[in-house]
């Protein structure tokens, strides 16, 4: 039974079953104090695509549906609803429930950071309660792909491949260059189940099928990796002469 915090009189009343002029009977009553203070666990930090992610739980006795407050560096980044389900916290709170975990994967920067979770209260019968703090770095990477054909005809040369950059979940964008020059600019967002497998956490929509129109040869065709942020700089797929 969930009840709001407080000094509350609690009685249990047996029903009666009987037909009319029978009474239910009170069983007895107690007063209970109950604890508005929201509690839980910060359990751990680990960088994921693209950011970091938090791992932990939280419950609030005056809701279902307890919140948390995540900042990096001081910053308020997100506020998480719990849901999902921790077995391991229901054994030890068996009148909790499952459904008091939280998971989310934070977008940052390159960098160490400190990341504080705090538990909020709800109802006027506690305080918010900070569940801690923990300190992960984000490293900056490349990009990486691989272009797995490069087939000339029709006047220009058909481009098949993958691309990622550990920075970020997203597609990211490729430019084609010609003999030196830019000649054509796309995004590697096509679905690829197979490299969704190979790079778990990423998403499968990460590869490319594109025409680029060519001149005679001789013609060098090179595929570059658009940095997404700093301080990596772009860098070449590769390159084919025709």
């Amino acid at each position: 039974m969930r009840l709001r915090a407080g000094a509350r009189r609690v009685c249990a009343v047996a029903v009666n079953a009987a037909p009319s002029g029978s009474s239910n009977t009170t069983l007895g009553c107690a007063t209970v104090t109950v604890d508005g203070q929201p509690f839980g666990s910060f359990d751990s930090v680990s960088t994921a695509p693209g950011g970091f992610r938090v791992w932990g739980w939280a419950f609030d006795p005056e809701t279902a549906d307890a919140k948390v407050r995540v900042t990096v560096d001081g910053v308020l980044v997100k506020t998480a609803l719990t849901g999902v389900e921790r077995p391991d916290v229901a054994g030890v709170y068996p009148n909790l429930g499952v459904r008091h975990g939280f998971n989310a994967v934070i977008p940052s920067s390159p960098g160490t950071h400190s990341i504080c979770v705090t538990a909020v209260n709800e109802g006027a019968g506690g305080a918010d309660q900070p569940l801690g703090c923990r300190s992960v770095t984000v490293v900056a990477a490349s990009p990486i792909g691989n272009l797995e054909f490069a087939n000339r005809g029709f006047g220009g040369v058909i481009l098949g491949g993958w691309a990622i950059d550990p920075d970020t979940v997203a597609p990211i964008n490729l430019r084609v260059t010609v003999t030196g020059e830019p000649a054509k600019t796309f995004r590697a967002a096509d679905s690829r189940p197979d490299v969704g497998v190979a790079y778990p956490g990423y998403g499968e929509n990460h590869g490319f099928l594109v025409y680029v129109a060519i001149p005679a040869a001789p013609t060098t065709v090179c595929v570059q990796l658009i940095n997404v942020g700093a301080p990596m700089p772009n860098s070449t797929l590769s390159c084919r002469v025709y």
